[in-house]
């Protein structure tokens, strides 16, 4: 299984401000993304769960903008996107999936 990737997904470069310029360039109106994959990935900080990207296993946790739909939503936003948000509540991660 791929969840041990936790420990090596570093996304140092993430820069959402470059990504709702470009994407608002590129003519886009709205932007959905995945807070909660089904796998049980967070790409947000949650006290419900230790597999997120802000938990103490990612190297990224300690990043200004770990906290990355908080800082995608909130850039995009700022270029006046509609924002959409998927959160999948199956959890495969869940042992009692």
């Amino acid at each position: 299984m791929y969840f041990g990737q936790i420990k090596e997904f570093d996304p140092r470069s993430f820069d959402p401000s470059k990504w709702a310029k470009e994407a608002k360039k590129a003519g886009m109106k709205y932007l959905v993304f995945t807070t909660k994959h089904h796998d049980g990935f967070c790409m947000f900080d949650t006290e419900y769960t230790d597999f997120k990207i802000t938990g103490s296993d990612s190297p990224f946790s300690d990043h200004p903008k770990a906290n990355i739909a908080y800082e995608i939503f909130n850039e995009f936003r700022n270029e006046d996107f509609m924002i959409g948000a998927y959160f999948s509540k199956p959890d495969w991660h869940h042992p009692d999936y």
